[in-house]
């Protein structure tokens, strides 16, 4: 207990540098595939195409946005088969790795691996050695709060948990036995109450490009530029954007749950958490969102 509060107190203690701010530049509505509720999570650019996935138990596919006027349309891409252990199917990030799809399924906390014909195999991920020979004993939330986004480099599998505590974890990419676990400071004034409701910070989404792992923060709106051999944060960007203004939506967390970095861009997508299109009456569609991505980030 005493090792968490004391690893909690100098996270929160580091210096942290000045947010950048990232305009809003697009918001497009994501029509829905058929079959029930669809909230993508994670999100992944693949040969000039967007791909997501989705948290909802009816969609079991991997998906491609195509683009068509203001709007992008939900085609089917890849079939993720049943397979025994993957839990309740809540798939929540999506990473090319090695040629292979990883899939996080977080009511289990097991990678999905996926190769292009559709052919899968599930992989056990071992957080739990390295804290017992830390003597740090790990914490993974809530129901709902647990592993949320994967991402890779050459050499390591980068798996985030949410929140109570967010941690990034770096795996093997041969066992997925975690070599490192390791937080950043997070957004200012986080944790607090909004009302009766707690936020904590988070970890929605990670993206791995040239050296530096992003990871997104639902909460407070912020994509952080992390370097993960230092364990330390090198910027921080803050998305000028509030779901307000795009649903029917009161609640304090966000509804950021996918992160891509392009050239000049800061790409996330929304999950509509079931609420409405502000002035849309029964449009539960999720978004994508593009914002300017700032100079050296």
């Amino acid at each position: 207990m005493l090792a968490a509060l004391l690893f909690a107190l100098c996270v929160v203690a580091s210096a942290q540098p000045v947010d950048e701010p990232a305009k809003l530049l697009s918001a497009r509505e994501i029509v829905p595939p058929p079959g029930g509720p669809f909230n993508p999570s994670g999100l992944l650019r693949w040969k000039g195409d967007w791909l997501v996935v989705s948290d909802k138990i009816e969609h079991r596919k991997i998906y491609r946005l195509r683009r068509r006027g203001e709007v992008y349309e939900t085609k089917s891409f890849l079939e993720i088969p049943e397979l025994a252990g993957a839990g309740a199917r809540d798939f929540e990030g999506l990473a090319d790795c090695g040629g292979k799809f990883l899939i996080v399924e977080e009511s289990s906390g097991v990678l999905v691996a996926l190769d292009r014909k559709g052919r899968a195999e599930l992989r056990a991920i071992d957080l739990l050695s390295i804290h017992r020979e830390r003597g740090f004993a790990p914490s993974w939330g809530s129901k709902g709060a647990g592993l949320e986004s994967v991402a890779c480099s050459t050499d390591t599998v980068f798996v985030a948990n949410e929140r109570q505590y967010r941690m990034i974890y770096a795996l093997d990419p041969k066992t997925l036995r975690a070599r490192d676990f390791f937080d950043v400071p997070g957004a200012p004034g986080l944790p607090h109450f909004s009302g009766m409701t707690a936020l904590y910070p988070d970890y929605a989404d990670l993206y791995f490009e040239k050296g530096f792992l992003y990871a997104l923060e639902r909460n407070s709106r912020r994509v952080l530029k992390i370097d993960p051999v230092a364990k330390s944060l090198v910027a921080a960007a803050r998305l000028e954007f509030h779901e307000r203004d795009l649903y029917e939506y009161e609640l304090p967390f966000g509804l950021a749950e996918g992160l891509a970095l392009i050239e000049g861009r800061i790409v996330v997508v929304l999950d509509n958490n079931d609420a409405a299109r502000r002035g849309k009456p029964g449009n539960l569609s999720p978004m994508l969102l593009e914002f300017e991505r700032p100079a050296g980030f």
